[in-house]
C-alpha cells in the first residue's frame, strides 16, 4: 500500500475549550464547551482505532513552576493519552509514547488540570485517530 494511503486512514479529531479555564480546576471540553461535567460534553468517536499524539494548547503559557495537565477521557475514565505544559514560555505539551485502542461512539472529551497559580486562558487539544 502506497504510503500516502496510510496516512489517510488517519482521522484528527479536534477539541476547543470555547471559553477561558480558570486555575485551580479541572474541567472537561470538547468542541467549543467546556464544563465541570465531563459526560455534559463527551462527544461521539467518529471511526474505530488506536489514539495517539494528544497534543495540548493554550494560547499562553501557564507561568513560571505552574502546570496545564491534558488527558483523553474515554467513557468517562482518563486514558493513558496525557501531556503537560509547564512553565512560563512553552504552551504546547505532547504524549509522543502513549496509545489507546477506541471503538466508534466511545464517548470522548479532554480533561484539563490546572494548577493553583497558572494563567487563565483558552485551551485547544487534538488527537489523531489511525483506523
Amino acid at each position: 500500500m502506497p504510503a500516502e494511503y496510510e496516512y489517510a486512514k488517519r482521522s484528527p479529531v479536534l477539541f476547543h475549550s470555547g471559553a477561558t479555564i480558570a486555575v485551580n480546576l479541572i474541567r472537561f471540553f470538547t468542541m467549543g464547551f467546556a464544563s465541570a461535567t465531563e459526560n455534559n460534553c463527551a462527544i461521539p468517536c467518529p471511526v474505530d482505532g488506536l489514539a495517539t499524539g494528544l497534543i495540548g494548547y493554550s494560547r499562553q503559557a501557564p507561568g513560571v513552576g505552574e502546570t496545564y495537565t491534558y488527558a483523553l477521557m474515554v467513557n468517562g475514565f482518563a486514558s493513558a493519552l496525557v501531556c503537560q505544559t509547564a512553565g512560563g514560555a512553552a504552551t504546547t505539551s505532547e504524549d509522543i509514547v502513549n496509545q489507546v485502542a477506541l471503538i466508534r461512539n466511545d464517548l470522548i472529551s479532554i480533561r484539563i488540570t490546572t494548577s493553583a497559580g497558572a494563567i487563565v486562558g483558552y485551551h485547544a487539544a487534538s488527537i489523531r485517530v489511525k483506523a
